[in-house]
């Protein structure tokens, strides 16, 4: 159950981060395209870990684990991004998953390509809600 192309995808999703941050902040796209491009993201996890979880005869708990905080980790970025209340405690339970996924991806030395994404799925978070608290 490994994810093909994950350093492609973990650069996209850098420019997709720096460019949605950078339009947003000078005002020349709304929060809509960056959603949907969140989204997409998410998908992409979600089929991979339901496709992972069907096909093989015995399922890495492991990766599911994995895939499914990313997904979360993603949800809750799209949450920072739209929402006016609670900001700070989403963002608190949004590290709060960063570091369980990191914990898991380290204590069973697994996924070690996708730490970078999670890292970088921190920093857009964050971006979010310290420069777009409008």
């Amino acid at each position: 159950m490994s994810l093909k192309y994950s350093k492609w995808l973990t650069l996209t999703y850098l420019v997709f981060l720096l460019v949605g941050s950078f339009l947003l902040g000078i005002g020349k796209i709304s929060r809509m395209p960056i959603s949907l491009g969140i989204t997409v993201f998410i998908m992409i996890f979600a089929w991979k870990a339901i496709s992972g979880f069907f096909s093989e005869q015995e399922t890495p708990k492991v990766g599911l684990l994995v895939y499914w905080g990313i997904m979360v980790q993603l949800s809750i970025q799209e949450a920072v991004l739209f929402l006016k209340t609670f900001r700070y405690e989403i963002v608190n339970i949004g590290f709060l998953v960063f570091f369980a996924v990191l914990f898991i991806i380290y204590r069973y030395k697994t996924k070690k390509e996708l730490v970078l994404l999670s890292v970088l799925i921190s920093m857009g978070m964050c971006t979010y809600y310290i420069n777009f608290k409008n």
